[in-house]
């Protein structure tokens, strides 16, 4: 159940990206990247195109990675900027024109601090944006966990959150969700067991340990 509504709450999140997107003429979602993948002491470089899914793409092996992201603005930004990630990590450094944004967890330590369930949301200084940039990303991602890097989406900073805010608000209501349902669950099974008895014993001696394993 779980795994369904994490399923079912990513593609409403992309439907809304895809219906917004539009909307907000100045938003770009930054779907090419330079990778280079360091696992088990191997290096490849390649173009890949985002979100890169870590483990779908490399059987499960933990490793890091770097993604460099060039893209231009139409005209010199008056305005300012914004840039959110659905996922990345499990730890990560983002870096903007060469200025170190944000950087969660150790690159270096495998199994450590997962920062890759929550979506993130940075304001870009001013002085940074040129007509041409580049959004450096590396991570280690951490096999088994989920890691890699989703596009990015940039764009004028109250647009670019209010993307932010509607994925945020879908992954709290729906960790609640499931957290509820699984409450339920137990307080359905629980009740279940105090009302049957194994009829393999003797009367009124045992109940049903069925019920508990729910």
């Amino acid at each position: 159940m779980r795994d369904f509504l994490l399923v079912l709450r990513g593609a409403a999140t992309g439907l809304w990206l895809l219906l917004a997107l539009p909307t907000f003429a100045q938003v770009q979602e930054l779907t090419h990247a330079h990778a280079t993948i360091d696992i088990d002491g191997k290096t490849l470089a390649t173009e890949v195109r985002l979100p890169y899914h870590w483990d779908r793409r490399n059987q499960g092996r933990s490793g890091t990675a770097e993604f460099d992201i060039p893209f231009a603005l139409g005209a010199n930004p008056e305005t300012l900027y914004g840039v959110y990630f659905r996922r990345l990590g499990n730890a990560y450094e983002i870096w903007f024109n060469g200025s170190l944004l944000q950087r969660n967890g150790d690159l270096a330590s495998s199994d450590s601090a997962d920062f890759a369930k929550a979506p993130r949301y940075l304001v870009v200084p001013h002085h940074l944006v040129r007509q041409q940039n580049s959004i450096k990303v590396r991570i280690r991602a951490d096999g088994g966990r989920r890691g890699g890097l989703a596009s990015p989406v940039f764009g004028p900073e109250a647009e670019v959150r209010e993307l932010f805010e509607t994925e945020h608000r879908w992954r709290v209501n729906g960790s609640f969700a499931v957290a509820v349902l699984s409450i339920l669950v137990g307080v359905s099974a629980i009740l279940l067991w105090f009302t049957q008895v194994d009829t393999s014993q003797a009367p009124g001696r045992g109940r049903d340990n069925l019920y508990l394993f729910a």
